[in-house]
């Protein structure tokens, strides 16, 4: 059997090599015109931002005028903004790879009639020579066919978005050319952008409004911590002067923006205006807004005024004080002898650049005036000028502000009179001190010495022998010089009537008894009756006269004023005769004895009203009432005692007092009088006060009732005494009238023997 194979099938048709090549040839033209795009793209966004950052830092230097440094970052900016275009949207994009699959999508998205048939024949053209690969290559041939013959009508202008790229290129050229434009046309622009952000130049735009700031050298202004600061600003224009002008501060609340009011009317040197920042404490930016006129990189600096750290004062009193130099302490007021010459050193807290020790008052007390009657001119005492040691930079500053705290030392005197100090520092920084540094000189005077005196056991009334002491203190606030008793001896008329006396008439005689004082210049003198007295006889005073006793005293004062003297007020006292101050002295006895008598008939009363009480809260009222009478009675005969005592003393003082007298008062009467109150008196004044009665019956009321009658017992003991001496003194006085009648009887028996031997003489 004979079988016959099948004839082998003819190849089918592959794609034709023309519509490949006119493909590839469509593509190549595709990968041209994409980075023509590219280019013109990339340029025109170049030139875009070029031509923005331009007109921005143009606007932005010309409204805010940045420094330097932000001009540097800005065109550094720009650089790497640059950079990174051209990396990136330039150099990036140009080494991609475009390769004729992509370039056949990119056509196919903007171009649907192609449907997938040109990348589909891109894509397998190459795999159709290869017999191998199962493709149908009839399909393949109709689809590259169909492909190639749709190449021609594809828009290149809606493949790569020419209206997009056009408007692009369009802005970059309008941009570009604006700032051609202006840098050829504008002169002043281009010369003013390019000094300041290529040359980095600190020169301002030039405007039309100018602002001048006072008192910021350097745009720096050190002002003191606290203090209120007033800002002036001085506005200029070619036309219309600015309305408003701002000022804005910057501390760590941020910026804070304040009108500034007008200071007075536009004139030629332009509009003033005026702003007062209060208590400023911390360092602030300032900024000046006017018109269009800017004022920058201002910076106000609080700075610690300087303060009186310490003074010293040294007074040297004058020569006639003595002593030497000697501190003082610092305070508001300071008081210092007159005449004296006081230094003072005063340290300031920190360096200091000037300094001024001021007297604001002049000798009387009154403040200083110019010649012309202005304001108080004050004088100046010590002066501080360091300013040219100033420091200029702030290194020198730094190193200034480590060396030692500026001192002024100043001398003030002789001080004869109230004087005010002010005392003022500026620093290295040109900072005052706020508050005025001020105290007061007060020149305490000599004082006249102090007399604290007076005459002791001596009443009004003297005899020709009674010698007068005077007991007391003197003092001195410096030290005495010279002290004195002074006696004079002021003479009475005669009487018509009166007899003759032996008393010399005429001008009053004194005598000075000098006292004694301790080596130098004792500040107190102590009088006692041994030491300071003084006989009526030194004066010869006769009865009927009259003495008067002062005591002087002398400083030694070394002032043009001289040495101060303290002179006592007068004791002026009565000559009498012996027995007419004997007559007053028993009268005072009298009056003594009766006073005693009604102290012991009240104590008498309240002893017994404690026995009439015999309930107990009437008991212990009366009891109370005891205790009371008893601290009364202690009190009033303690006086008594020493008024006894008192007529002793002045008898002794007058040569009158005899051993018997002396015996009857001192020791019958006021000694027993002292031991009765420091005795049961005392002794039931405590009692009653610490052991109030219980009842009539009881122990406690039996002793108080003890103590009292012998409290009663002592006291009429004493006063019989006194009565005794009362009927003495009367059998005195009785002697004394015989004796005063006796010699009235002798003068008038010799007045009359006179007369008669005057009648015979007559008849002769």
């Amino acid at each position: 059997m004979i079988t016959t194979s099948p004839p082998p099938a003819e190849p089918a048709a592959a794609p034709r090599s023309a519509d490949i090549a006119r493909l590839r040839r469509f593509l190549a033209r595709v990968r041209r015109r994409a980075r023509r795009w590219i280019w013109f793209e990339a340029v025109s966004q170049i030139l875009l931002v070029a031509a923005g950052w331009f007109w921005l830092t143009l606007l932005l230097d010309w409204l805010i005028e940045p420094p330097a440094g932000v001009r540097m970052l800005a065109v550094g900016g720009l650089a790497v903004g640059l950079a990174v275009l051209v990396t990136r949207q330039l150099v990036g994009r140009l080494q991609t790879r475009l390769g004729d699959e992509p370039l056949a999508l990119l056509v196919e998205r903007t171009h649907p009639r192609f449907g997938d048939s040109l990348s589909t024949a891109i894509e397998l053209a190459p795999r159709a020579s290869t017999p191998s690969v199962p493709l149908d290559r009839a399909l393949l041939a109709r689809t590259t066919a169909l492909a190639a013959a749709s190449v021609g009508g594809v828009d290149f202008g809606r493949l790569f978005r020419r209206r997009r790229l056009l408007r692009l290129s369009a802005a970059a050229g309008l941009a570009v050319g604006t700032v051609l434009a202006v840098l050829v046309l504008v002169p002043v622009v281009r010369e003013n952008w390019l000094r300041r952000m290529v040359f980095w130049s600190e020169e301002a735009w030039p405007r039309r409004v100018s602002l001048a700031i006072d008192g910021f050298p350097g745009g720096v202004r050190r002002v003191a911590r606290g203090s209120d600061v007033e800002i002036l600003v001085t506005a200029q224009s070619t036309g219309e002067p600015p309305g408003v002008v701002e000022l804005r501060t910057r501390g760590q609340g941020g910026w804070t923006t304040r009108r500034m009011g007008t200071r007075g009317g536009e004139t030629a040197a332009g509009q003033r205006f005026g702003l007062t920042l209060p208590t400023v404490t911390e360092d602030l930016r300032l900024e000046v807004r006017g018109g269009d006129g800017r004022l920058r990189g201002l910076r106000l600096e609080a700075i610690e005024p300087p303060q009186l750290a310490e003074l010293k004062l040294t007074v040297t009193p004058p020569d006639y004080i003595g002593g030497g130099s000697r501190p003082l302490p610092a305070t508001r007021l300071v008081e210092v002898p007159a005449g004296a010459t006081v230094a003072l050193t005063a340290t300031a807290s920190k360096p200091l650049a000037a300094a001024e020790m001021l007297e604001l008052t002049r000798p009387g007390g009154t403040a200083l005036e110019s010649p012309a009657g202005g304001p108080p001119q004050p004088r100046i005492i010590a002066r501080l000028d360091a300013s040219a040691a100033a420091p200029q930079t702030a290194e020198q500053r730094g190193r200034k502000a480590t060396a030692e705290p500026g001192r002024l030392t100043g001398v003030v005197g002789p001080v004869e009179t109230d004087l005010m100090v002010e005392i003022r520092f500026t620093d290295i920084d040109g900072i005052d001190n706020q508050l005025p540094i001020r105290f007061q000189l007060l020149a305490k005077p000599d004082e006249p010495p102090r007399l604290a005196l007076g005459l002791d056991r001596i009443s009004t009334a003297v005899t020709t022998a009674a010698v007068i002491p005077v007991v007391g203190s003197i003092e001195d606030d410096h030290g005495l010089t010279a002290a004195a008793v002074v006696l004079r001896r002021i003479t009475a008329e005669p009487a018509a009537a009166a007899p003759p006396t032996d008393s010399p008439v005429g001008r009053p005689a004194s005598h000075t008894e000098s006292l004694d004082l301790p080596a130098g210049q004792p500040t107190r003198l102590d009088l006692r009756a041994d030491t300071a007295a003084v006989a009526v006889a030194t004066v010869g005073a006769a009865v009927g006269d009259r003495v008067e006793l002062t005591v002087t005293a002398r400083d030694g004062c070394g002032l043009d004023t001289g040495p101060q003297q303290s002179v006592t007020e007068p004791w002026s006292l009565q000559v009498v005769t012996p027995e007419a101050l004997q007559a007053m002295l028993e009268a005072r006895e009298v009056i003594l004895r009766r006073r005693f008598e009604s102290l012991l008939a009240d104590f008498q009363q309240t002893r017994d009203r404690l026995i009439s009480d015999s309930e107990r809260e009437a008991a212990t009222l009366a009891a109370a009432r005891l205790g009371e009478a008893a601290a009364r009675a202690g009190g009033e005969t303690t006086e008594i005692a020493a008024a006894f005592r008192q007529i002793a003393g002045e008898l002794a003082n007058n040569s009158l007092l005899t051993a018997e007298l002396e015996g009857r008062l001192i020791d019958q009467i006021a000694t027993p009088l002292e031991q009765i109150v420091a005795g049961p008196v005392d002794r039931l004044a405590v009692a009653c006060r610490s052991n109030p009665a219980a009842g009539p019956a009881s122990a406690d009321t039996a002793r108080l009732l003890a103590l009292a009658d012998e409290c009663l017992s002592q006291m009429r003991t004493v006063l019989d005494k006194m009565i005794e001496l009362e009927t003495f003194n009367e059998v005195v006085d009785s002697l004394r009238r015989l004796i005063e009648q006796q010699e009235s009887i002798r003068r008038e028996t010799d007045r009359q023997r006179k007369q008669r031997a005057r009648d015979a003489l007559k008849g002769l």
